[in-house]
């Protein structure tokens, strides 16, 4: 120490040769052996700080590591109070859990790089990233106290099968999503925009299957008002067997919504397994939603063309449906409108409107009106 000047050489060295006894510190903390070495210089009023750590048999939550090494380095910038950060370290032995799941890594890193302030007015990150058997997370992004806040993340997954096992579900192929987020400053809303991609996937649901084909691409563009409002003012899926576009907009504590999508499938083959019939066509789908999140009202125009069931051609149709408190008590009325091919005279001008209500398993048809080819029919039907 050079207690005249104001600056000095400290170092430390801390040997844990047995951690059980911190349990009683911190009973989520859990840690075999380690040495914590440290060491300060310079001004003693702004010190440079270096930190080397070496851990066995870590337990944090969610987290466990056989051996855990980080070098971490703080450094003065300016005649302020802030602070250039380094960090970086390697695990061995990792597992990753939420709950009573889990996964395990032969190997990871870590790194980061950036700067920030010891009264807590401002935090930059460079750069930041956590390395792992196919998986690669990067990101980076600021913080100010009385200003704007901004940051992203990318994450690529070589293979999803171990994201798989933490979530105890049957999960392949790969995959990459990328996040930004915004804010201009205190009061102002939130912005972010998200984007998905996969390749080769396997789902474990037989029906998300069937819709993805093993690929899958979306992206999102939503913002967040500070009364807690949501506008989702872009939502784009595309790749699948179902195109999507969208758009939504929340009250605050998601109580109502209004919301409009726009879905198209270009080959409604895909569907044939579940109809249990060959099936052939394309189809269109404008859809509103509107009135309480949980249970809001619906309506949708759907168009058929170039339709084929179990090889017959049935031509074109049009289906308009309105649905009241869709999922509590579903009711409305749908109407259908059918161009059936030229060598069905019979049946030209089919028109067919019903109304319906779903309660207690039971389909009720009511007001059913039937016309083709001058032919009409009415009734009403209950189905349970």
């Amino acid at each position: 120490l050079e207690l005249t000047r104001g600056t000095g050489d400290l170092t430390g060295t801390l040997t844990i040769k047995d951690g059980a006894a911190l349990a009683a510190v911190e009973p989520r903390l859990r840690l075999g052996s380690g040495v914590i070495a440290a060491r300060i210089t310079g001004d003693l009023r702004r010190p440079a700080v270096g930190l080397n750590a070496r851990l066995t048999n870590l337990t944090v939550p969610y987290v466990t590591a056989d051996l855990a090494a980080l070098q971490a380095t703080l450094d003065p910038i300016d005649t302020g109070a802030r602070y250039r950060f380094q960090a970086k370290g390697s695990v061995q032995g990792l597992g990753i859990a939420a709950k009573d799941r889990s996964a395990r890594f032969a190997t990871g890193g870590f790194a980061g790089t950036g700067s920030a302030a010891l009264d807590g007015s401002m935090v930059q990150a460079d750069a930041l990233s956590i390395d792992l058997p196919e998986l690669a997370v990067k990101g980076s992004g600021s913080w100010q106290r009385d200003g704007a806040t901004a940051a992203t993340l990318s994450i690529a997954a070589g293979a999803l099968k171990p994201l798989g096992e933490i979530f105890q579900v049957m999960l392949a192929g790969s995959g990459d999503a990328k996040i930004s987020v915004q804010r201009q400053g205190p009061g102002a809303s939130w912005q972010a925009d998200l984007s998905l991609q996969g390749q080769g996937l396997q789902l474990p649901q037989p029906d998300l299957q069937m819709l993805v084909d093993g690929k899958l691409q979306a992206t999102a563009s939503l913002a967040v008002a500070p009364d807690g409002a949501i506008a989702v003012n872009r939502l784009q899926l595309d790749k699948t067997r179902l195109g999507l576009t969208g758009k939504a907009r929340f009250t605050a504590n998601l109580e109502s919504v209004t919301g409009e999508a726009s879905v198209t499938a270009a080959d409604l083959g895909f569907l044939s397994k579940t109809a249990g019939t060959p099936l052939a066509g394309r189809g269109t789908a404008a859809v509103t939603a509107s009135g309480k999140t949980a249970d809001p009202a619906v309506r949708a125009a759907i168009t058929l063309a170039g339709l084929r069931v179990a090889g017959v051609q049935l031509g074109q149709a049009e289906i308009k449906a309105s649905v009241e408190s869709a999922v509590r008590a579903p009711h409305g009325q749908v109407k259908l409108t059918a161009s059936p091919p030229p060598d069905w005279p019979a049946l030209q001008g089919i028109q067919a409107e019903s109304g319906f209500a779903l309660a207690s398993e039971r389909l009720s048809l009511t007001g059913i009106a039937i016309h083709a080819g001058g032919a009409a029919a009415t009734g009403q039907v209950a189905l349970d």
